[in-house]
């Protein structure tokens, strides 16, 4: 399975691939989560940066809780990104 370089793609991947399970299409996917159409299409081409209330919204159109999108997203998320435990930077 090919890997995404950063999260956005990651959730991308990751909506796209539940949604294509599903066999459903954008149209109905921005339909149940009451999002356009572009939005839906923006998250999927991982050029979108959605809020947790989207990302929901989405997850529920999907019939996932935001927790599952969000575990198959990090399933998908290369290894360089996965979290370490430690701070990005020192505390001051």
């Amino acid at each position: 399975m090919r890997r995404s370089p950063t999260p956005q793609r990651a959730l991308g991947r990751a909506v796209g691939l539940r949604r294509r399970e599903l066999k459903l299409s954008p149209e109905e996917i921005a339909d149940g989560a009451e999002l356009s159409k572009r939005t839906v299409e923006g998250i999927e081409a991982g050029k979108a940066n959605p809020t947790g209330d989207t990302i929901d919204r989405i997850a529920r159109a999907l019939g996932l809780a935001h927790w599952e999108l969000a575990k198959l997203a990090d399933k998908l998320e290369t290894k360089d990104r996965r979290p370490t435990n430690k701070p990005l930077r020192r505390p001051r």
